[in-house]
């Protein structure tokens, strides 16, 4: 993108390159443009979320990540999957395939029946009702007293945000689930919906760091701050909808997390030193984990 003149850069300006069609933003080194799950993740000039989370481990981390080192390919489907039949339906209707029967590459039958539609995924049939159960319960969630099927038919959905974060001068990239005009809607498939435990992945998993990276990257681009709203729902029956609005003090939380990563992997590039974990330390025992035996307990039931 470095080829791009300056003079091209301007808010909604349009111009093809190949066969890309670049749209900028109201900042002139933003712009979005089509893109698939593979280029996306493939780009090595510009940095992701993902990537940024593993900085915070470790420089060896990071490089880790960025050469795709630890993926679970398994989880990796379920969730595209996921979003593309709630935030696609149509697509995920034209390119999936459930094999009625037991789904396993070795056999004949479900080897037979992959290569007899080559341009499908064929999942199991259980993956696929629980996919479907999944999009049935989000899309009927009601939302701002609508169901939030209106609010993602009204989205743009996977739509790839670039961009340069203006303090560090890091390349960023965001991907985000749906870009409504008035929100941000980011899709997470979780064990349990409710706050805390939702709250405690939030967290673990830095979705705070992501939300406040969507919400910054959209904000180059058009100029606008859009509310972040989490869409979480659980990967089992009942298949149960939360849905959470990115709060200041969650967003201030990521803001400190996104800072840190970037000085990391700045510093990291200038010097060219991709260190891992080091030291020596004693490990102890919280206190919240120490043993208690229970065998007073069992004294006593044993005597009554």
């Amino acid at each position: 993108m470095n080829a791009l003149s300056t003079e091209a850069r301007l808010a909604g300006t349009t111009i093809w390159q190949g066969q890309k069609k670049i749209t900028f933003g109201r900042d002139p080194a933003s712009f979005t443009m089509p893109v698939t799950d593979d280029e996306y993740r493939g780009n090595l000039e510009y940095v992701s979320s993902t990537q940024l989370k593993s900085i915070l481990k470790s420089p060896q981390h990071f490089l880790a990540t960025v050469h795709g080192a630890g993926k679970d390919t398994h989880a990796l489907e379920f969730g595209r999957l996921t979003h593309m039949a709630i935030l696609e339906p149509w697509r995920f209707e034209d390119l999936v395939l459930p094999f009625d029967g037991e789904f396993n590459r070795r056999l004949r039958e479900c080897r037979r029946f992959i290569a007899g539609h080559p341009n499908h995924i064929v999942i199991s049939q259980g993956k696929h009702d629980a996919i479907l159960s999944m999009r049935t319960a989000v899309r009927a969630h009601r939302f701002r007293g609508r169901p939030l099927a209106d609010w993602f038919d009204e989205a743009e959905a996977e739509k790839a945000f670039y961009f340069v974060e203006r303090v560090t001068g890091v390349k960023c990239r965001i991907k985000v689930d749906a870009l409504h005009p008035k929100f941000i809607f980011d899709l997470k498939s979780t064990a349990d919906v409710l706050p805390r435990p939702f709250n405690s992945s939030v967290l673990n998993y830095s979705y705070d760091l992501s939300a406040f990276m969507y919400q910054m990257g959209v904000q180059y681009f058009t100029g606008e701050e859009r509310p972040f709203i989490f869409v979480a729902v659980e990967k089992e029956a009942p298949y149960s909808v939360m849905v959470y609005t990115a709060g200041d003090s969650l967003l201030e939380n990521g803001a400190q997390k996104f800072e840190d990563a970037l000085n990391r992997l700045k510093h990291a590039r200038k010097h060219d030193s991709w260190p891992g974990y080091a030291g020596e330390y004693v490990l102890e025992v919280n206190r919240w984990y120490e043993y208690r035996s229970n065998h007073l307990i069992l004294c006593d039931g044993a005597s009554g």
